[in-house]
């Protein structure tokens, strides 16, 4: 069974209103997607606003993905929280346009999962590093700092030969 199909809301039966959903999200979510950049385990709230003519999901999450640090290559969690919003339009002729997507008033079914997925990455940081859920690993540290300390010396070197040149 796919556990995608849990990620799949029956809209078709949804009266006009207000409803809530919630779910948790592990790797087995994330492995489902080929380009997926995510691991980590994250829990879900869904509040839909269907109204006649639209749905508006708004998409919150937190949690915590499991990475590694750019900086010391240090196996780190990193907490992550944000929010989403998604507006979905019915109409005759399916599409997206921009933020939007149109779908057909017949729809029975609609699949949440790419844009809970979308959501998370979007808000995963770029740059991931152990300052922000503690130091550095400390071996790693010193060898950081004794390359930084050489390259900075190498810099003063390359400006003090091409002062020469000028004079």
């Amino acid at each position: 069974m796919d556990s995608n199909v849990k990620h799949i809301l029956p809209i078709q039966g949804f009266s006009i209103g207000i409803h809530e959903f919630d779910f948790k999200i592990d790797q087995k979510f994330f492995l489902q997607f080929e380009d997926s950049l995510v691991k980590g385990d994250f829990d879900v709230h869904i509040l839909l606003d269907k109204q006649s003519s639209l749905m508006d999901f708004e998409i919150s999450f937190k949690g915590i993905e499991q990475t590694t640090c750019d900086r010391c290559l240090t196996e780190i969690e990193l907490p992550v929280e944000g929010m989403s919003r998604l507006v979905v339009k019915f109409d005759e002729n399916e599409r997206i346009e921009g933020e939007i997507i149109f779908i057909h008033p017949g729809t029975p079914t609609f699949d949440i999962a790419p844009y809970i997925l979308e959501a998370i990455t979007v808000t995963v940081p770029i740059i991931k590093k152990c300052l922000i859920t503690g130091p550095c690993d400390e071996k790693i540290k010193k060898y950081l700092t004794s390359e930084e300390l050489e390259e900075t010396d190498e810099k003063q070197d390359i400006w003090s030969e091409l002062k020469k040149l000028k004079n």
